[in-house]
């Protein structure tokens, strides 16, 4: 069995999903959503205590806006970084 994903990769998984979501492989994404849920690999939240909570990828959409172009932004910047 695989290690638990870190935070940022679980991140990662969603702005995959989200980008798929934007584009023609709206079948790619609805899998990549089942899967992510199925495996609970969806960021968890915090409550107010400070106590991690599980949440849909829905809840994750709808409560959390990061841009639709973040991941694109975070590619040129990884690959910028390259010729630093």
């Amino acid at each position: 069995m695989a290690a638990a994903p870190t935070q940022i990769e679980a991140e990662l998984y969603y702005l995959i999903a989200r980008f798929l979501q934007s584009g023609p492989c709206n079948k790619s994404a609805q899998v990549l959503v089942q899967e992510l849920e199925e495996h609970q690999l969806i960021p968890r939240r915090l409550d107010w205590e400070g106590k991690e909570h599980r949440r849909s990828f829905e809840d994750l959409t709808v409560r959390v806006h990061y841009g639709m172009g973040l991941l694109l932004q975070l590619y040129i910047e990884a690959d910028l970084q390259n010729y630093l």
